[in-house]
Formats: structure tokens, sequence, C-alpha cells
């Protein structure tokens, strides 16, 4: 997506409309739910009520699905692509203002939150994975994980293993490339606009705030 050692956004070249073109098959080719059901589902109530067959949602997601789900449910990896796995590796974040006048009962909190006798300790019931090495490496979600979904340790042991870090955007520019992306995929789907125009279109517009 982005090249640091250029200062540009890259997701526009051969490869990046080839894979924008896959990532957009099951709209374009019709094989998947509809564009429009979708944009028009941001509680992500699609699967839950089955109206979807599947979705592609990170492990974050799975706590909500133990509450949403009716029915029986599973997960898996996401597939491999040219013996490549294609799953995005990342973790939550949380900031302070520095404008802020509670700074101290912030950085309190923030030691809480990751500590393994703190918030860890809160969250380990329902299988969440904290966003440490020693989370990762030693948490409970490996021992004594929820029962639903049953596959749900050695899936999340494979998409860590594989997983891809994308490096970070500039602070500055990095609000703007969700909002370029989602118009680029507006402009394909409601307006017919190709994907190699729509997605280099959405380039150029990032690449112009880093100058």
């Amino acid at each position: 997506m982005y090249d640091a050692d250029a200062d540009e956004f890259v997701f526009a070249d051969a490869a990046g409309i080839e894979a924008w073109t896959t990532l957009l098959e099951p709209y374009t080719e019709e094989f998947g739910v509809p564009y429009s059901a979708l944009a028009n589902d941001p509680g992500k109530n699609l699967f839950p009520s089955e109206q979807a067959a599947m979705e592609v949602s990170s492990t974050a997601r799975i706590a909500a699905l133990r509450e949403q789900m009716q029915s029986d449910w599973d997960v898996a990896p996401m597939p491999l692509i040219d013996g490549v796995r294609t799953t995005g590796g990342g973790a939550y974040s949380l900031s302070l203002s520095e404008k802020s006048d509670k700074k101290d009962v912030a950085w309190e909190f923030l030691a809480w939150f990751y500590s393994v006798e703190g918030g860890f300790e809160v969250a380990k019931d329902d299988g969440i994975i904290p966003a440490t090495t020693d989370g990762i490496e030693n948490g409970t979600w490996q021992q004594d994980p929820p029962p639903v979904p049953a596959s749900f340790v050695p899936t999340v042991q494979t998409s860590i293993e594989d997983a891809i870090l994308q490096k970070p955007y500039p602070a500055d520019v990095a609000p703007e490339v969700l909002p370029a992306l989602q118009e680029a995929i507006q402009k394909v789907m409601l307006r017919d606009v190709a994907i190699d125009v729509a997605f280099t279109e959405a380039q150029d517009s990032l690449n112009a705030l880093l100058r």
C-alpha cells in the first residue's frame, strides 16, 4: 500500500489492480452479497441474521458473534493465494491527547489495561487475544478458550504465524486512506468507473497529500 522508502502510495500498480479486481469480484461478478446490501449494513448483521453464508473479518469480531449467532458456526484461516497467506496482522491502539489535564490518570489506566493482572485478566474469559507478545504466546485464549467457535485456537495460531504486517502510513495522511479507498470502491460499484481508473485516482489523491 505504502512505500516508506519512496514516501508514496503504490496500490494502483499492476499488482495492486490485480488485487483490487480479485477483492471486488464477489460484487462485480455477483456471487457475493450485493454491494448495496453490504453498504447499508454498517452493523454487520448479514451473517448473524443468516442472510449471508460467511463473512471475512478479524479475530476481534469473534466476541460479538458469540453473542449474536443462533446457528452453528465456525472459523477458518484466510485462503492462500499463490501459496501466500492473505491474513493481515495488527492490534488495537489507544491515544492520549497532549492537551489532556488528566494525563496521570490516563497513564494509570494504560498501565492497568496492558497488564497481565489487569485488563488481560478481565478480557480472558471471552477468548480475547491480548495485543502483546506475552498475550499472543501465553494468553489463556489458547489453554481455556470458549467452546464456540470450535476451530478458534488453531485458526488464530495459523493466522498469527503467517500474518502480514502493514507498514504504517504517515500520521498526518493516515486518516485519509480509508475514505480514499472507500470512494474508489464506490466509484467502481455505483458509477461503473474502471477499477484501474478509480484506484489510480485514489492513489494520486493520497500522494498529493504527501507533497
